[in-house]
């Protein structure tokens, strides 16, 4: 599986203590002190200017390094690097934060306050100011610690959760929702630092993205010049000038026909990724999106704010190169007949003050026709893990997977596994023949990749050591170009196993290589998909049928044979 996968911080809830509101109060206001006093006291927070923090970060197992640099009140600038996965920088200035990767992008929401919450500090230094109040909510489990849990509230901003070891006082948690979407953070290894104390490890925790940091060096009472933390140029672009596009990934939307359910179904999938010229943020308020089948308008679907908020993500900027501000998940299911020819997609989205504009975009729908005649790649028989799934898969929301196979090879009586399971050894798809689904001409094959150690374990850090870190995602792999249009990548094969070189020809059932467990992958099976295109992550994907499988379109969950 080409997949992200996220920390978590793990808690105990402890049931909470009934009080009034007022009492609630009263008894959050010693612990709030006694956190200021823990963490070096009110003098020495109120004289600190700033910091600078170095590091290294992790996330989805891949390793990193990290830098903030922070001044008092309102400046930040983070900077994270990680080999073939990120490089990123973040910019908070007042109350505005800017994100540039590839492109500019404003940041709002659970983004910005993550951002501004690397003032650490900002709300025990403002302990007391006007509009912001404590109240005790009762006493959880954090790990292995027993903590008070107070809710602070900013007016015009807000509420938060602190959660406070209940022996050493420092906080150890906090708890943020905006818009429907929790940001966690968790601190942890205080250390004093020129009077003050830091914590050396933070986790931070959110939809779709968590990063483990582990400081190495903090620098207090910096004071890094403006330049450090002056916004890019998108930042100050003229508010009365919004230049906004709609457009699609993938950029050819197919219908595909679905098996099982009521009766025969057609399935659309598709993101509307929504771009401003300037990265400048808009908030979508809401959608209508018309189905067509020649003349007829067969259905309207109506999105309100709160709807458009579950679909919304930031899915194609990293790796694809995409200068999206936020893009929309969307996937209907709908009778085979009429078949929809294409969809009409208004969008409502609001700026600044209130302003709001209406964009559409009308999206051609058409039926997928291979002209490859492919082979599964695995004989015998076998398990879909995930594939031709519709649903927002960790993994497989990438551009190129949307039709993506992940397999996993069964025993005589269906078995997954043998003993345990501990072990790539015990897996009974372990080894197996990975076979070429159609004849073409090799674009890329790699065989240098390390397996990862056991199932279940990501050991990114094997990867960015390696040329060309970001096809060693893939693991060892074999990509194909059949002709027409279409190509098939095979990857997660096992080190040293693949047979084939760049260049050469292969013919149709030829023995690529043996199933592993390289790359970005939780266990020994074979990635398969056919995309429109020789480049990962920046083609689509095309939907992908067998002929020697007793069903064209294996669905996941299921058994399937290839003969």
């Amino acid at each position: 599986m080409l997949r992200l996968i996220l920390l978590t911080a793990a808690g105990i809830a402890v049931a909470p203590v009934a009080l009034g509101r007022a009492e609630t109060i009263a008894e959050a206001t010693p612990i709030v002190q006694r956190a200021v006093a823990a963490l070096g006291g009110r003098a020495q927070l109120e004289a600190l200017r700033g910091w600078m923090a170095l590091g290294t970060i992790e996330s989805s197992a891949m390793p990193g390094t990290f830098r903030a640099d922070v001044r008092l009140p309102d400046r930040v600038r983070t900077r994270i690097e990680i080999t073939a996965y990120l490089d990123e920088e973040r910019r908070l200035a007042d109350a505005s934060g800017w994100q540039t990767l590839g492109n500019v992008r404003q940041l709002t929401g659970i983004d910005l306050v993550r951002l501004r919450r690397c003032m650490f500090f900002e709300p025990f230094i403002a302990a007391d100011r006007a509009g912001v109040s404590w109240r005790w909510i009762g006493r959880e489990r954090v790990g292995e610690a027993t903590t008070d849990v107070v809710e602070r509230s900013v007016a015009g901003r807000g509420s938060a959760r602190f959660y406070f070891d209940s022996a050493t006082s420092v906080p150890l948690q906090e708890v943020h929702d905006v818009n429907g979407q929790r940001l966690t953070l968790r601190y942890g290894d205080y250390r004093l630092v020129s009077g003050v104390r830091m914590p050396h490890s933070v986790r931070w925790s959110a939809p779709r993205q968590s990063f483990a940091v582990r400081v190495t060096e903090y620098r207090m009472n910096v004071a890094p010049e403006d330049s450090v933390f002056v916004l890019p140029a998108a930042a100050r672009a003229p508010q009365r000038s919004y230049d906004v596009s709609l457009g699609t990934i993938p950029r050819r939307v197919f219908r595909v026909d679905e098996s099982g359910g009521a009766g025969p179904s057609q399935a659309i999938v598709f993101n509307v990724v929504v771009a401003e010229r300037n990265g400048r943020r808009l908030e979508p308020r809401s959608a209508s999106v018309e189905l067509h089948s020649g003349t007829e308008r067969v259905k309207t679907i109506t999105f309100s704010a709160a709807a458009l908020r579950a679909l919304e993500g930031i899915t194609f900027e990293r790796r694809a190169g995409v200068a999206e501000i936020f893009d929309l998940r969307h996937q209907f299911s709908e009778p085979s007949a009429p078949a929809i020819d294409r969809v009409v997609y208004h969008l409502e989205l609001r700026g600044p003050v209130g302003r709001s504009m209406r964009e559409t975009l009308t999206i051609p729908v058409t039926e997928y026709r291979p002209a490859t005649r492919l082979v599964f790649p695995l004989k015998g028989s076998f398990l879909v893990t995930n594939g031709h799934t519709f649903d927002r898969v960790a993994g497989h929301h990438e551009w190129s997977q949307q039709y993506a196979y992940d397999v996993m090879g069964l025993g005589e009586r269906g078995e997954l596994v043998k003993r345990d399971g501990a072990t790539n050894e015990d897996f009974m798809g372990w080894g197996r023949e990975i076979l070429a689904p159609a004849a073409g001409r090799v674009v890329s094959a790699r065989n240098d990749v390390p397996d990862n150690s056991k199932p279940g374990v990501f050991e990114g850090k094997n990867l960015i050591e390696l040329p060309n870190p970001d096809m060693a995602i893939t693991g060892n792999h074999v990509l194909i170009d059949h002709g027409a249009g279409e190509f098939s990548i095979l990857g997660h094969l096992q080190r040293g196993s693949v047979r084939v070189k760049t260049g050469d020809r292969v013919r149709q059932g030829q023995v690529l290589g043996r199933l592993g467990n390289s790359g970005h992958s939780q266990g020994p099976h074979l990635h398969y998909h056919l995309m429109a295109d020789s480049v990962l992550f920046r083609s689509d994907g095309l939907p992908s049928r067998f002929e020697n499988t007793n069903v064209p379109s294996p669905p996941r969950g299921e058994p399937g044979n290839a003969r």
